[in-house]
């Protein structure tokens, strides 16, 4: 019954199919709470209801459902702390609660010892990062960007041994980013944007062989780029914008032949972009601007860099104004993304204070 205009609350009724192994109440309107008495679907093992307008807290009785292997009940309007309970569900392999307003103590989940991906961006949770999160060694995907998560990441991360996904931003973590980061081999996305860190560029950003994405912006990374970075040769997405970074553009970073889009604006960089990139055939774009444009004061300039010819490009974008607002209820069905046609070689953000969907910017 996924992806209708089915409104109103969950049916209590549904929590009398006690031999009901998946739940899919997914993209509706559904609001209202989560019945206490799910934890009756005692041999449910998907749970997906995600996508609603659900309120109010998140029943303890869920923990009673010891044959959960997925959780998604991900952009609704939940609030208060995650049920410690859910510490008991030893076979869950994914819990996915992003983009509510939960709080969390993140110590109740490391017992989840088959947690594939934990997905709780977009919420209310404080504290810091548990040393203890090193125990979920099945994890692929970590993500608890756009919370209050202070303090440090913990060096015991570099037990996740197979997490690809890495996503920390917008949280207010700081310095020193532990070296054994470099110990996730298996790493292809890591986004630790917009958060505290103050040191020089860790050289455990630049041993992550496999990475594809790397978004480090929005810190206070001070000395320079290292030459090193070239090593990272499967890189495609590489952001270091909006820090302290001094000194030249590197010419080694012309030998990441896989690099498609560069951000170095609003950065102390100095000196002339060095010819050897122009070799760099597979980038799109190389963004320089020294300095940042208020919000609703103009346009961003940038630098567009296609083949080995620059040219000067305008958009109305800033950083500044990406933070996205949740569309009321009318705008639910209306939601729709840029397609290629309408959107070429530019990047597809939800289109803030309308219903218009999304844009192109």
């Amino acid at each position: 019954m996924a992806h209708n205009h089915l409104v109103g609350a969950v049916p209590n009724f549904l929590t009398s199919f006690i031999a009901l192994t998946q739940m899919y109440l997914n993209s509706n309107l559904l609001s209202g709470s989560i019945p206490a008495f799910i934890g009756n679907c005692v041999a449910l093992e998907v749970l997906s209801l995600s996508d609603n307008w659900l309120t109010r807290v998140m029943p303890m009785s869920i923990g009673a459902l010891t044959n959960l292997r997925r959780i998604n009940l991900y952009n609704n309007q939940l609030h208060g702390s995650i049920p410690s309970t859910i510490g008991q569900l030893e076979q869950l392999s994914w819990l996915s609660l992003s983009y509510n307003a939960l709080t969390a103590d993140l110590d109740d989940l490391i017992p989840l010892g088959n947690l594939v991906g934990l997905l709780l961006s977009c919420n209310a949770i404080s504290g810091s990062i548990p040393t203890t999160i090193g125990e979920l060694f099945s994890l692929q995907t970590l993500d608890v960007s756009n919370n209050m998560l202070t303090g440090i990441i913990p060096s015991t991360i570099s037990g996740l041994i197979h997490l690809t996904s890495l996503m920390l931003y917008q949280n207010k973590l700081e310095s020193p980013v532990p070296q054994g980061l470099s110990a996730l081999t298996a790493l292809k996305l890591i986004d630790l944007h917009n958060n505290k860190s103050s040191e020089a560029l860790p050289p455990a950003f630049t041993k992550m062989k496999r990475a594809e994405y790397m978004k480090l912006s929005r810190n206070n990374f001070t000395g320079s780029i290292p030459a090193s970075i070239s090593s990272l040769q499967s890189l495609t997405y590489l952001d270091l914008s909006s820090t302290f970074l001094a000194g030249t553009i590197p010419t080694a970073i012309s030998k990441m032949q896989r690099l498609s889009r560069l951000y170095l604006h609003i950065s102390t960089l100095s000196g002339t972009i060095p010819p050897t990139m122009g070799s760099m055939l597979n980038l799109q774009y190389l963004y320089v601007h020294p300095t940042a444009t208020p919000c609703g004061a103009g346009r961003c300039e940038v630098v567009q860099y296609s083949g080995t010819a620059f040219c000067r490009a305008c958009t109305n974008f800033c950083d500044t104004c990406t933070k996205v607002a949740r569309a009321p209820p009318e705008c639910k069905k209306k939601r729709r993304l840029c397609s290629r046609n309408s959107c070429p070689g530019r990047i597809c953000i939800p289109f803030v204070r309308s219903c218009q969907g999304y844009k192109c910017i």
